[in-house]
């Protein structure tokens, strides 16, 4: 069994692929609403909180669009735009709950040191 082979990638990574991108999606989307919840915890705003919430929301429907649309189609060139898009949407989410979390934890400083 060869993995890539004569510009062909094997049956068997493309199913591997297949399963990473749609438990991958649905995952990731968990912990970024869990870090969007708590971002709207430190903050009490709600504008950060929604942005964060449509960028994971659209990457977890490019992620599954990709993952079910993939199945039936072997060529990922064709879905290398919604691989890209998904990939910078998820790096931007993540990117933006990070700094503002050390922003507001920042602020909430006490002082107290050990």
């Amino acid at each position: 069994m060869t993995i890539y082979s004569q510009g062909q990638l094997s049956p068997v990574l493309i199913d591997i692929l297949i399963v990473g991108m749609i438990f991958g999606g649905p995952s990731a989307f968990c912990v970024q609403a869990f870090f969007i919840f708590r971002l709207h915890s430190f903050s009490q705003r709600k504008p950060l909180p929604i942005l964060c919430s449509i960028l994971a929301t659209i990457q977890l429907a490019f992620t599954l669009t990709i993952g079910a649309a993939s199945s039936h189609v072997v060529e990922f060139q064709k879905w290398q735009g919604f691989i890209v898009s998904a990939l910078i949407i998820s790096i931007c989410t993540d990117t933006i709950i990070a700094a503002s979390m050390s922003y507001y934890l920042r602020g909430s400083r006490t002082g107290f040191r050990e």
